[in-house]
């Protein structure tokens, strides 16, 4: 399972090198949404039906906490876990700890 942690982690950091048109480290909203249309084929059917491109705008906005116009990591995580959150999850355990941003700058998903 850790292997697969990991694995899972570097693709999402290259998925956002690869999606991170300009390279400057951020995603716009163009960028956030062909991000998220790439990695929602590859999110478990339970988790993958939650994400609706039409409501990608208000979303964006949502979780834009300083208002930029852009996406960091650590927002795009926060973004991730409300999107593809288990709808089959029990109670007592906490989505936010699905994915997290680490300080060395990758999408962590422990």
């Amino acid at each position: 399972m850790k292997h697969y942690k990991v694995k899972f982690e570097k693709d999402l950091d290259e998925l956002w090198s690869e999606k991170d048109v300009d390279g400057n480290g951020w995603l716009d909203k163009e960028e956030t949404k062909n991000f998220m249309v790439e990695l929602s084929k590859s999110i478990d059917k339970n988790r993958s039906h939650n994400f609706d491109i039409e409501k990608l705008p208000e979303l964006f906005d949502n979780y834009d906490e300083d208002k930029n116009g852009y996406l960091n990591k650590g927002e795009m995580s926060q973004f991730i876990k409300m999107v593809f959150k288990n709808d089959k999850q029990k109670p007592e355990e906490n989505p936010s700890e699905a994915f997290s941003y680490r300080e060395d700058d990758h999408l962590d998903m422990s």
